[in-house]
């Protein structure tokens, strides 16, 4: 699966959050129960896709971690009412929205014979080219990183 994903090498270390800012503020979240701090991680992905991912951390905590993927509804933003409901529990939550979407990315990319193409499609991942392995790893890239 690794291979197929990521190509001969599978997943590298060095594909890890590029930026992190710590204490971020965003007032869609202040209101959070048991909430401590609010880091912002930046995966930065070929074709100049990124994947913005907040991580919630409780002031209290167990020591566990919940992965909160945003479907195709958009901003995980969305899922504010699970994330507040984990945090209540003392977990720490890593909220992330798929490719293209809510705080991601929508880049402006020239490929084959169309020039300035605005990626706003999930149907538009297939047709870039990946160095190796499989275009899915638009999707999966951010959650191994995170």
């Amino acid at each position: 699966m690794l291979r197929f994903v990521w190509g001969r090498e599978g997943f590298s270390s060095g594909q890890l959050p590029s930026q992190t800012e710590r204490d971020i503020e965003d007032t869609r979240y202040t209101d959070l129960p048991n909430r401590r701090r609010i880091v912002r991680l930046t995966v930065k992905m070929d074709w100049r896709l990124n994947s913005i991912a907040h991580h919630f951390l409780p002031r209290g905590a167990n020591g566990k971690l919940v992965i909160y993927y945003q479907g195709h509804r958009g901003d995980f933003a969305l899922g504010k009412d699970p994330i507040s409901a984990f945090m209540e529990e003392e977990y720490s939550v890593i909220a992330l929205s798929t490719p293209l979407l809510g705080p991601n990315a929508q880049p402006i990319v020239d490929f084959h014979n169309i020039a300035g193409l605005k990626l706003t499609s999930h149907d538009h991942l297939k047709f870039l080219a990946v160095e190796e392995g499989h275009p899915i790893q638009f999707f999966l890239q951010p959650v191994a990183a995170v």
